[in-house]
């Protein structure tokens, strides 16, 4: 019994080594894939998609702010006159107009949140596959993510970003990690 559990053992020890052996061959890349969508021509244009939508909606809260104003203005400048049944009424009306003012914020943040999502799934996509067909084409067997900014060590690995700009024939120049001067 203690012969066979040795032996497992060996051999467990032996395919652990084999596995670790050959992971170390395995050919690694790495790519900074905000970079890469940042570049993509298709992120401006979401940009701009999403910088319209949010005028839209900031001009909608400008005609509840306007109103808003114009009826506290005029509750200011007429209070004395209303009874008190009028002054309940104007103040619910300011009170509920206030409250629509800040749904209205609530509900625009989370339309906003959802138009970026709608906006760059498909860019995100379109980078993904790049990079999942570039690393096919090379033979690399791990691509790593280093505008994530998760790994601290990792083995000397090729970037890959080249030949994703080339394969998705973006020609604009590389920034660097932290955003100053431009690479190729």
């Amino acid at each position: 019994m203690k012969q066979l559990i040795k032996t497992s053992v060996l051999a467990f020890a032996f395919a652990g080594l084999f596995s670790i052996q050959s992971m170390g061959q395995a050919k690694m890349g790495h790519i900074n894939a905000a970079i890469l969508v940042q570049l993509m021509p298709e992120t401006k244009d979401a940009d701009k998609s999403l910088q319209d939508f949010q005028g839209t909606l900031q001009a909608q809260l400008k005609v509840l702010t306007t109103e808003y104003q114009n009826k506290a203005a005029d509750y200011e400048k007429n209070q004395a006159t209303f009874s008190d049944a009028q002054k309940q009424a104007k103040v619910k009306d300011i009170t509920d107009l206030e409250n629509r003012i800040q749904k209205f914020q609530q509900d625009a943040q989370s339309q906003l949140g959802d138009k970026r999502d709608q906006l760059m799934q498909p860019i995100f996509d379109k980078a993904r596959n790049a990079i999942q067909d570039v690393a096919k084409e090379n033979s690399f067997k791990y691509i790593f993510d280093t505008s994530k900014g998760d790994l601290l060590v990792f083995p000397e690995s090729d970037d890959i970003l080249p030949i994703v700009k080339k394969k998705l024939n973006i020609t604009a120049p590389t920034p660097s990690a932290t955003g100053t001067a431009p690479t190729k």
